[in-house]
């Protein structure tokens, strides 16, 4: 019972919810906060996380190379599995012109 007190006390507790700027996590974050607004559970706000500077140059490049490690780490990490790797599109993959954009990372 004063766990619940505490963590419904907009004074002393909030939930903040951190989002990267893509579809599936708006979606996932609109249907946490409805749930938890439905048990009245305060919300302290949203921090989108990985927005691209306006300008790439410099900065692109170097995060095309923490994402070489991490590629390199996902192959060591899950060997044996089948790995597909997607390219960043311009658009979510959302319906059938999108799909048809990657189905030939499939074969």
């Amino acid at each position: 019972q004063k766990a619940r007190e505490l963590l419904l006390d907009k004074n002393l507790t909030s939930y903040i919810f951190v989002l990267n700027p893509e579809r599936l996590p708006i979606l996932e974050t609109k249907k946490a906060i409805t749930i938890l607004s439905k048990y009245k559970i305060p919300i302290g706000g949203i921090i989108v996380n990985r927005v691209l500077p306006k300008s790439g140059g410099e900065f692109l490049k170097k995060r095309k190379e923490v994402e070489k490690e991490y590629l390199d780490l996902i192959k060591k990490e899950f060997d044996g599995f089948i790995l597909i790797n997607i390219p960043l599109l311009e658009k979510d993959i959302y319906g059938i012109e999108t799909l048809n954009k990657i189905k030939s990372h499939f074969k």
